[in-house]
């Protein structure tokens, strides 16, 4: 441990000293981005270290939140190698999406812990790859027993950014603007008893101007699942809308693209961090999933 510490310390002053302005004031500025994106990646491990280090020192959850199927109690685990939803095995439907394998798991893996509280929600489901893990997970849930999951989106098909995830699927693109519900209706076929599912919009947005605006009035909310855009705006527009019914030390908060600020270089419009650092005092982090985007907060009030 003493060499490792040495050695980190002969990396910091060494990086220090080479971070002077006389030094930089050399560089070209080709060289100068390729400086300033590598002391981003640096920054960006050191967080993540120490909110591994964090959570490693303090990983239970109070007041505990147990299993309605196990009786298992939720662990906060960030970034970590072997998590609990390591081990679980998940089908593979024909359903197109951008969910990483780990992600696939922690969707089937946080539906346990739903207990009956509240509402599960989720914002943003494009063709329903989330929506089929949580809800076969949901659906062996005693505590789910009667209940749907509430799917919110304004299936707007959007070909600049949609289409590709079509390749290779043997599905024809929809044209721009189109509505893309019965899409979703169809992979969701199986599970349709299940799910109250809702056309509006959270923010004007790209050819959805004329659906109406998102509204809940079905009481409180135990899990919401969010996956409806990165601007700032339409996060503080969904959270108006829904933090008033969550439910405080109970409510679990999944932001689908919150890994998505480590992007180097920075992409302006990522500001989903930015969004839950504004709500610190309301949201605290209990899990941040290793190769996937998802960072998931329990809401304290």
């Amino acid at each position: 441990m003493g060499g490792f510490k040495a050695t980190c310390g002969r990396i910091y002053r060494r990086l220090t000293t080479f971070l002077r302005d006389s030094c930089l004031a050399r560089l070209s500025i080709g060289r100068l981005e390729k400086v300033a994106d590598t002391a981003l990646r640096f920054r960006l491990r050191c967080h993540e270290y120490v909110r591994q280090k964090q959570a490693r020192r303090h990983p239970g959850i109070q007041p505990e939140i147990r299993s309605s199927m196990d009786g298992s109690t939720l662990h906060r685990s960030i970034l970590e190698p072997r998590p609990p939803w390591a081990n679980l095995d998940t089908d593979t439907p024909a359903i197109p999406g951008m969910l990483t394998p780990a992600e696939r798991a922690y969707y089937a893996y946080l539906p346990r812990f739903y207990r009956g509280l509240g509402e599960v929600v989720e914002l943003g489901p494009w063709l329903g790859l989330s929506t089929h893990y949580l809800i076969n997970g949901l659906k062996h849930n005693p505590a789910f027993t009667d209940k749907q999951l509430h799917v919110y989106d304004d299936f707007t098909w959007r070909c600049a950014w949609m289409n590709k995830w079509l390749d290779d699927t043997g599905i024809p693109p929809l044209e721009n603007h189109a509505c893309f519900l019965p899409l979703f209706e169809q992979f969701m076929a199986s599970s349709e008893h299940r799910l109250a599912v809702t056309r509006c919009k959270i923010t004007d947005y790209d050819g959805n101007e004329s659906l109406p605006e998102i509204t809940w009035n079905k009481g409180p909310i135990e899990i919401i699942i969010v996956d409806c855009g990165r601007p700032l705006q339409v996060n503080e527009a969904w959270y108006r809308v829904f933090a008033p019914y969550f439910i405080p030390n109970t409510t679990l908060v999944v932001m689908q693209d919150w890994q998505n600020y480590k992007r180097v270089p920075e992409e302006y419009w990522e500001n989903t961090k930015l969004f839950t650092d504004s709500k610190m005092e309301a949201l605290d982090m209990i899990h941040e999933v290793a190769g996937g985007g998802i960072a998931t907060f329990i809401y304290r009030g």
